[in-house]
């Protein structure tokens, strides 16, 4: 049941995140709004895959995929879609960000 919430969160972030980071949908009356709506149904999301795993390790296995998918598709998304470059320190920074939360993820249970 939360891999299929999972699976359905992916577009909501692509979307978000090229909402974003488009010049014409950012000026527009609507993106606010829209943004959080999206935010507040994929908080719903989260809040109901978490309520039916049954397991502490689960959860937290279950927290490190959601927010790698989020951390991954802020990243990439722009990178993907409008061209920018991809440099060492981005490389770098998306590294740790993702070290770092594994070992924060992987600890905290004990």
């Amino acid at each position: 049941m939360e891999w299929i919430m999972l699976f359905f969160a992916l577009p909501l972030y692509f979307t978000l995140s090229w909402l974003g980071y488009n010049e014409i949908t950012r000026r527009t009356n609507w993106f606010i709004p829209v943004s959080v709506i999206v935010n507040f149904l994929l908080s719903i999301m989260w809040f109901y895959s978490v309520k039916y795993i049954d397991h502490k390790s689960r959860i937290f296995f279950f927290s490190l995929c959601w927010d790698s998918l989020m951390i991954a598709t802020a990243y990439f998304v722009p990178i993907l879609m409008f061209n920018l470059q991809l440099n060492k320190m981005t490389i770098l920074g998306f590294l740790l960000m993702m070290i770092g939360l594994t070992l924060i993820k992987i600890y905290i249970p004990e």
